[in-house]
Formats: C-alpha cells, structure tokens, sequence
C-alpha cells in the first residue's frame, strides 16, 4: 500500500534539485502508484445503495426518474413498500402503501408526462385466499412525487387471476395517442390448474384521462396457454410504440417469443407472430434457484426498429439476447448480448433506452459457481458490441431454492442519467441495492 509520508520524505531526501527532468520523472511515477492503490471501481461501488432494512425482505425491484426533475426518484418493492428521494437518490424516504384493492407485489413505476407517477401492482382482496386475491390489476396514482397516492383504479375485477402487470405511456409528440396509458398482464382462468378447459390470456387496457379509468381489457394473444405459470403459459407481456402511435406488445409462451401490433390505440389487435423459438422456454431452470425467467421487454424506436431483450439457452447455457427488426417485425436479428463469459449463465434481463445520447442499456444477473454478480452491458449508437460493466460490488452467494428472489429487477435511463435496482442475497435475506451511472 501506498505512503503519503514515503512520498513527501522522499522528495525532501532528493539532493539533486537542479535535475528538474530527474524530479519531475519521479514524482511522476510516485503520483501513478498513488492512483494505482486504489481499485478503479472504487467510484461507482461507494455509490451503491441498500434499500430498505433487511427485516423487510425486499425483492423484485421498480424504479422511475422525474422526466421534469432528475432529482426525484422512486423505488418499488415486494410486497408494498415505496421509497422515494428528493435528492438524486442520495437519502430515500421509506412509506407503506395502502390499497382498498390490496397491495400485493409485482410493482411497476412509471413517470407520466406532467411528473405525476403511476404505481401498478397485484391486489389483495381480503376476502379471498391466495391465489384468488389476485383478482385485478391496480393502477394508482401520485401528483406530489410519491408521497400520497390515491386508491387506484381496478382493471379487470372478473372473479379470475391476474398477473404480471406492466405499464407503458405514448410518449411521442405527433402520435395520436399521446398521454395514453397501457397496461398489458396475464389473466389465468384459475391459478395452477390442469384442466383443460382453464387457460391464460395476454389482456390490455388503457386509459385516456390520466389514469382515473380503464378501458374495458380486451385479449391480444390467438392462442390461449395454460394455467400451471410454466413455459406453456402466457407471460411477460410489455409494450412500446412508434411516433404514429402504432403500438407492439411481445409475450412468451409455448417456447416461443411472441409479438402482435395495434393501429388504433388498442382497440384491436392483429395477428399474433413469432419472433424466435426459444429451447428451454421463458422459465429458466437454474441450480439455487426457486424460480428465474428470461421474460421480454420491447423498446420501439425509429433509430433501431423493435428490440426485445430475453434469456434462454444457448448451447446449454442461459444467454442474453437482443432480437431486432427494421421491418415491422418481418424479419429478426439475434444479437447475443452477454458474451462477456461463455461459461456463466445470465438470467432475468431488463432494457431501457435513453433518447438523448441514444444508448440502451440491458441489465442482468450473471451466475457462476454459486456466486452472482449483476451487469449492465450498453449499446452506443452505431456501434456493433455491448460494452460490459460489472455493476454489483462483489459476488453474492445464490438465493437457493427456499428464498423468493423475485422475477425481475429494472434499469431506467434518460438524459444521461441511469438508475438501476437489483436484488442481493444477505445473510439468508433479500435486500434491494441501487446504483447511479452518469
């Protein structure tokens, strides 16, 4: 290890001031060990974050930037927690919500365009039993930065299941639907059945008026999966949309990557059409673990087409992948995103898009030899490789298969600036980390 006091007592033993070359050389290499003591991770990893206590189990992270301040940020966990920091993510303010509809895991944050911020989430009906308290999907709603939040609206209150929520707003100036939300989920006929007669649905709503209603949720899929929330059941649904407001949903199922399109807002979908075939399914089989997926999302944008990031195997192991059009979806790219270690497996992806500086960015868990480590690999404009960071500070032990680690964790970038939001393993706990990347 390097000593400030070595150094200055060198320099005051040096005799030869009149050879300033010989000095200037010395200091030189002396200044290089300084900055050579110190890992060149040390920056980013004294950013790193735990969120939350530990008691709590948190898992299964959302977070959200202020499109109008960058400042105000917002975190959700499993099963109601919020958490939300009026200071770039330096302190957080932790709050519990509450839902007449329940409050019951699966959460997904989403800014809108005037700053108010829609929170998704399973419900909790107190009168029913799980798995039927999942009896809709909620959608609530903060104008004051995440400090209060109304009651939310219920969609599709049919006595059935409902899983899986995701939520994308139309962004886009001269699209007709500008200001629309969408939600797109899984509805199960009833929860791990085997009957044939039971099936799961890929439904979407959306509401024009800021989140106070829903539309009634029609179905988007052809073919209906089953209901035993394995790789024949529809899962993952997400979407995104070009400038006119045309807008593309993608879901798996069947061993499938599935993709369908809507150019009326969503009044009506076409015809559903397969992406890739994918080997092992979306629910990924990986020592220590409960549970992990390889579920899609889609971005859409005029500078790449339609991308959807996903995890399946490849050769025999769990890979990233990036499959992209530049015609609407009639033809695909794949494009293997983790190529930074062949013989690791990488699992439960999760892309954004930054429209400023045009990157996208695909954050994801690396495993090997019982040891996980969390990536985010970026794509620059006009390049043809990811470039690869190892985001958490060191390996974490696997969960196992006795702690719910969660289906997802999420990246969010935007004029530059990208949050991003993970699970660990702590002392046999769950515990959420975040991490700011400018």
């Amino acid at each position: 290890m390097f000593s400030l006091n070595k150094f200055f007592q060198s320099l005051l033993n040096m005799s030869d001031y009149r050879n300033v070359n010989k000095c200037i050389l010395f200091i030189l290499i002396l200044a290089y060990s300084v900055l050579s003591a110190f890992p060149a991770s040390s920056q980013k990893t004294s950013r790193i974050k735990r969120i939350g206590k530990r008691s709590w189990h948190c898992n299964e992270p959302s977070i959200a930037i202020n499109p109008l301040n960058h400042l105000k940020i917002l975190i959700a966990t499993n099963t109601n927690h919020l958490f939300y920091s009026k200071n770039g993510g330096k302190k957080f303010q932790h709050q519990k919500v509450l839902s007449s509809f329940g409050v019951y895991g699966d959460p997904v944050l989403k800014y809108g365009l005037n700053g108010e911020c829609y929170f998704v989430h399973l419900s909790r009906n107190p009168e029913k039993k799980w798995p039927e308290w999942f009896d809709c999907i909620v959608v609530q709603k903060s104008t004051d930065q995440g400090i209060s939040w109304n009651d939310g609206a219920a969609i599709g209150l049919n006595g059935k299941m409902h899983d899986k929520p995701w939520i994308h707003i139309d962004e886009e100036i001269n699209s007709p639907y500008k200001g629309s939300i969408y939600i797109s989920w899984t509805q199960f006929d009833k929860y791990n059945s085997s009957a044939p007669g039971d099936s799961s649905q890929i439904l979407f709503s959306k509401s024009t008026d800021a989140g106070l209603h829903f539309s009634t949720p029609v179905r988007v899929n052809d073919q209906g999966g089953d209901c035993l929330d394995g790789d024949s059941t529809l899962e993952g649904a997400t979407l995104g949309n070009l400038p006119d407001g045309t807008l593309f949903m993608v879901w798996a199922g069947y061993g499938r990557l599935y993709f369908d399109k809507s150019t009326d807002g969503g009044k009506t979908w076409g015809t559903d059409q397969v992406i890739a075939s994918i080997a092992d399914g979306w629910n990924l089989d990986v020592p220590g673990f409960m549970r992990c997926n390889g579920l899609p999302f889609v971005h859409v944008s005029l500078d790449f087409g339609i991308r959807v990031v996903t995890a399946h195997d490849v050769n025999g192991k769990k890979q990233i992948m990036l499959y992209e059009s530049h015609d609407l979806g009639k033809n695909w790219k794949a494009i293997r995103v983790s190529d930074l270690d062949e013989t690791a497996d990488h699992i439960m992806p999760h892309a954004d898009w930054d429209k400023k500086s045009r990157t996208y960015r695909v954050l994801y868990y690396e495993i090997k030899d019982h040891r996980v480590q969390v990536i985010l690999s970026s794509l620059q404009p006009g390049a043809q490789k990811f470039e690869h960071q190892i985001i958490s500070r060191k390996p974490f032990e696997i969960p196992g298969e006795s702690l719910f680690f969660g289906d997802y964790i999420q990246v969010s970038t935007l004029d530059n600036i990208t949050y991003m939001v993970w699970t660990e393993v702590e002392k046999n706990q769950s515990v959420v980390k975040t991490f700011k990347l400018k």
